[in-house]
């Protein structure tokens, strides 16, 4: 009588408990594991940014533009007003900090250059000092230590651009908006100021770093580009005399943005 009834128990067991065939399971392991290993983009709106947030706090067009560029890169991404702290990085390929106007403290600082050191990528850019200040917005306590100073502003010329040469970043030279910004001093430049007479300067627009940890930084001077501004017909030292004359040259921003976070997210090259 045991034995029938165990037997019965099993059989109901066995007849109640459905199996997903070998192929299903191994796919969605795949799929758990291809996710598992996606890398993350956190973009830090803790510190007055407007770039990806406005002041009401709705999603701006440029963050629904980045959404789909780290898409594309096969990432996640995401905006957060969380403190970044070591636990909150946690997880993340990259970093990117546009334009702090109010001043990170320093367990935020600690933690961006700890998350560096120990292997992510860090996005820092900042513009010019009538739009955001140098000394509150502390990017330079952020990357001196990995070699890096954001200048005072350039001398001014409207709408200059600046010109991104082939290399580790970019795969052919891109034209890139510039119109009153700073330079980057150190690390490896990759873009550079246009001066005047079309040549280029020997200030730079970009520069990288890269870590014997894997960590990487990409420095900015200038926040036109990671604004994605600039067009194709875009006309360099034209415009600036009345508000809304401009049409900004430098028609690569886009791609020129989708090759920084790809160099700093998939580590392509």
């Amino acid at each position: 009588m045991l034995i029938r009834h165990s037997l019965a128990l099993l059989a109901f067991v066995g007849a109640a408990t459905t199996v997903a065939p070998l192929p299903l399971l191994v796919a969605t392991v795949e799929a758990q594991s291809a996710a598992a290993a996606r890398p993350k983009v956190l973009v830090d709106a803790s510190h007055g940014q407007t770039v990806f947030r406005d002041a009401s706090g709705q999603p701006t067009p440029v963050r629904d533009r980045y959404a789909a560029i780290v898409r594309g890169l096969n990432a996640d991404f995401e905006v957060t007003t969380d403190k970044l702290t070591p636990n909150r990085l946690a997880g993340y390929r990259t970093v990117v900090l546009y334009g702090p106007t109010s001043r990170p403290d320093d367990e935020t600082v600690d933690a961006l250059i700890g998350f560096v050191h120990s292997g992510g990528s860090l996005l820092i850019g900042l513009d010019e000092e009538r739009r955001q200040r140098l000394e509150p917005s502390r990017v330079n306590d952020i990357v001196r230590p990995f070699g890096l100073t954001f200048t005072n502003d350039t001398p001014y010329i409207h709408n200059r651009g600046a010109l991104a040469a082939a290399g580790r970043v970019n795969q052919t030279t891109r034209e890139i908006p510039y119109s009153g910004g700073r330079a980057v001093a150190g690390g490896t430049p990759f873009s550079l100021v246009i001066n005047a007479d079309g040549t280029p300067s020997s200030m730079a627009h970009a520069a990288w770093v890269e870590l014997p940890s894997g960590g990487r930084v990409i420095a900015m001077g200038d926040l036109m580009a990671p604004m994605l501004l600039g067009v194709p017909e875009g006309q360099r030292m034209f415009g600036g005399l009345i508000p809304g004359d401009s049409v900004y040259w430098g028609r690569d921003s886009v791609v020129f943005m989708t090759e920084v976070l790809a160099w700093l997210t998939n580590r392509l090259r």
